[in-house]
């Protein structure tokens, strides 16, 4: 899918200091500006009305928050540590949500990846998908199996979001789908990537997870051998997956109908657009 002009007025800022609401640094870059305005304002009501704020940070920020928490947060996939996998700026991103007090009660990330040489099937098992070099960074039995079938015909640009992780007390609170929609729509808008993808363990596939966060495709199997999120061990995961057409609908159907000229001053007013 050819890829639509991209105004240098549009490139999302993430650099903004910690603590900063994410919607003072939200910049609509691809897809219709009423839409996607729509959608994070109402995601950031329904954060809002829970007491929690979202912000961006920094991968290796993050990190820190995943070791503070690893009773309840396994290590990150290596792709997400910037000591293993330093992905620049432009390819990444990363969240917290805070709660009234300011403690972290939840992240998640984005990363994007240009698939021309290889398709991710590839990509996936010979370990790239994870680390920059992967001849010397893997341990001895650390592997990747991937037999979803859009594996083997992804390519072009992809977007990965993940490190996905609520604190223990705030688990089912309605924190997935508004978090959630906001983690796909701004890697939406900041890469326009043809494939939006993430996986996902076959507990919280059959709890309903995929289907209530809209994820239209769920494919089998992935099996990840002594990676860093579970050593020793081998687990099992489905590709679960989106295009660009079927995120469009999905994010106009929760966003709603137009807001009128009060509302469309309102995001004027506090998300940054093309210009």
């Amino acid at each position: 899918m050819s890829q639509p002009a991209h105004p240098a007025a549009a490139r999302a800022r993430i650099e903004a200091p910690l603590r900063r609401r994410f919607l003072s640094d939200i910049v609509i870059g691809y897809g219709p500006v009423d839409v996607l305005g729509r959608l994070f304002l109402k995601a950031d009501t329904e954060l809002a009305e829970k007491g929690v704020t979202l912000e961006f940070t920094t991968l290796e920020e993050m990190k820190k928050v995943n070791e503070a928490n690893r009773a309840s947060w396994r290590p990150l996939l290596p792709m997400f540590d910037h000591a293993l996998t330093p992905v620049p700026p432009e390819n990444s991103f990363a969240m917290l949500a805070r709660d009234a007090k300011g403690d972290v009660i939840g992240a998640q990330g984005g990363l994007l990846y240009t698939l021309t040489r290889a398709n991710l099937k590839e990509e996936f098992e010979s370990l790239r998908f994870f680390y920059k070099e992967p001849a010397k960074q893997t341990l001895p039995g650390e592997m990747a199996r991937i037999t979803a079938p859009i594996a083997s015909e992804m390519i072009g640009r992809v977007a990965f979001v993940g490190a996905v992780w609520y604190r223990p007390d705030w688990r089912g609170k309605g924190l997935v789908g508004p978090m959630g929609r906001i983690n796909r729509a701004y890697a939406f808008t900041r890469w326009y990537a043809d494939y939006a993808i993430s996986i996902m363990t076959e507990e919280l596939v059959d709890a309903g997870f995929a289907k209530n966060a809209v994820w239209p495709h769920v494919e089998w199997d992935i099996h990840l051998t002594n990676v860093t999120t579970l050593r020793n061990k081998t687990f099992r995961l489905a590709l679960i997956w989106t295009n660009v057409e079927e995120q469009l609908a999905h994010f106009r159907d929760y966003a709603g109908a137009g807001s009128g000229a009060a509302g469309d001053a309102q995001i004027d007013a506090r998300i940054h657009q093309r210009g």
